[in-house]
């Protein structure tokens, strides 16, 4: 009986202990302060963990699923240890043929995201998926949407996850829903979309509506850890 008590009473120091690492493209990554205010959501995370939580943002702008698996994951997963987290977030740019970045969704992108599980629980981690940040895309009607190309990606996402059992956060229906009902005008202010002169870096403006800017950013770490909470996944006790 000893024994258990004395188990149990270190399970909140395993958990403190463990990291997340994050594998995605440019919409999560990291982004020198001088690009300010281009925000990857994946720098915001920090401030969302628990004290002892580290969180290692290895993604790398311009990958596919394809790219980042032959380029960048061998040197993430050697990093990972038991009973830290991986998430995963591709398919803005396997759309794309250029750089030989293409996977099919209904095939080679979901080997990869399987290939990705596979050597995450072999490290006795636990992978997370999450489906892409949205475009801020807007039909006549004032909906906001997924083009056809990326909706595919989504679902391969969530078929992956539905069939290898592994929790995920659903981030383009979570930013869908906080961003459709601002309107187009508004939910543009969330991404890239600037004025000339209103920041140094970009004296001419900007009009990106795929990556975010640091107020989206923080509201869409924002949301994947509400998510997580809401889901009661594991990860959940990572974060404050």
């Amino acid at each position: 009986m000893k024994k258990i008590l004395f188990t149990l009473s270190l399970l909140p120091l395993l958990i403190s202990a463990a990291d997340i690492y994050l594998a995605g493209d440019s919409t999560m990554a990291r982004y020198a302060e001088k690009r300010a205010p281009l925000t990857g959501w994946g720098m915001e995370l920090q401030a969302l963990c628990a004290d002892g939580v580290k969180v290692y943002n290895r993604a790398v702008s311009g990958t596919s699923s394809k790219s980042f698996k032959e380029k960048y994951w061998a040197k993430l997963i050697a990093k990972v240890q038991p009973g830290d987290f991986v998430f995963i977030q591709f398919g803005h740019n396997d759309r794309s043929k250029k750089n030989d970045r293409y996977t099919d969704p209904a095939t080679t992108f979901q080997d990869n995201l399987r290939f990705f599980i596979s050597e995450v629980r072999a490290r006795k981690a636990t992978p997370v998926l999450l489906t892409i940040t949205p475009v801020c895309r807007f039909k006549k009607s004032g909906r906001m949407y997924n083009a056809q190309v990326h909706q595919n990606y989504i679902n391969a996402i969530r078929s992956v996850a539905a069939a290898e059992k592994v929790d995920l956060i659903d981030h383009n229906a979570l930013l869908l829903a906080e961003f459709g009902p601002l309107g187009a005008e508004k939910a543009a202010k969330m991404y890239m979309n600037l004025e000339p002169g209103e920041f140094p870096a970009y004296p001419k403006g900007k009009k990106d509506n795929t990556h975010l800017r640091d107020t989206g950013a923080k509201i869409a770490a924002k949301l994947a850890v509400e998510n997580a909470k809401a889901q009661k996944l594991t990860v959940a006790g990572l974060f404050k």
